[in-house]
């Protein structure tokens, strides 16, 4: 059954169901106006426009809220990418240290042995 027959059943001057007027889990907002005029304000006074317009607020600050809070995730994501590959670095830095103290040491020996062989 279509929306305005349901309308009509019901006697409801509604454009669309209820349902039909949620968007997400905000509460619907009634304009009372028809599909057409109801985005067609006088003025910032009109009932209508005030009703808009505090929804789109508490939209607005909710979204707000949620883009910090995704800002400060992603924040502390690349933190620690940032911090693994600081300690993958300084790993590589003493293993590469390591292997250049072994040499040294592998060169002195080598040297040693060759002044105690003439």
């Amino acid at each position: 059954m279509s929306e305005l027959v349901l309308c009509r059943l019901t006697d409801i001057n509604q454009v669309v169901s209820k349902q039909s007027a949620r968007f997400g889990n905000y509460l619907p907002v009634s304009i009372d106006a028809n599909h057409i005029d109801m985005v067609k304000f006088i003025d910032a006074n009109d009932p209508g426009f005030k009703s808009f317009l505090t929804a789109l607020q508490l939209w607005m600050g909710e979204l707000s809220s949620e883009i910090v809070e995704l800002r400060i995730a992603e924040e502390r994501r690349l933190r620690e990418i940032v911090e693994l590959r600081l300690a993958e670095e300084r790993k590589a830095r003493e293993i590469a240290e390591q292997r250049m103290a072994e040499e040294r040491e592998n060169r002195r020996l080598l040297l040693e042995q060759a002044s105690q062989g003439r």
